[in-house]
């Protein structure tokens, strides 16, 4: 005779399903803390050698971090690249904020 009611069995499942992601959870936590780490360094100690030459704003530093906060690790790092790639001399510059997060993304998350 089974004494868990459905609930009570759900909750576990849910409980199994949490533990099992965790190592994953951390793995991500400590890529992104990398990642926020090693451009933190180049604005404060690379940056100010190589003098302002941004054509955008916010600035590609910027905008990678707020990319890899809003978007996660890997479409982040993808924006920050794309972004990076098209900072060059022929390039006009100007206001390029970082795109919002879609419907997809959001679906993606669940």
């Amino acid at each position: 005779m089974n004494h868990t009611s459905p609930t009570a069995s759900s909750r576990i499942v849910q409980q199994c399903k949490a533990w099992i992601r965790w190592p994953f959870r951390v793995c991500q936590t400590l890529i992104k803390t990398l990642l926020l780490g090693v451009i933190l360094f180049y604005q404060r100690f690379i940056s100010p050698l190589l003098g302002p030459h941004c054509r955008y704003t916010p600035t590609c530093s910027h905008y990678a971090i707020q990319a890899i906060n809003l978007h996660g690790i890997a479409k982040g790092s993808w924006l920050a690249l794309k972004r990076i790639l098209k900072c060059h001399p022929l390039s006009a510059g100007g206001a390029d904020p970082v795109p919002a997060k879609s419907t997809q993304d959001k679906q993606h998350e669940k």
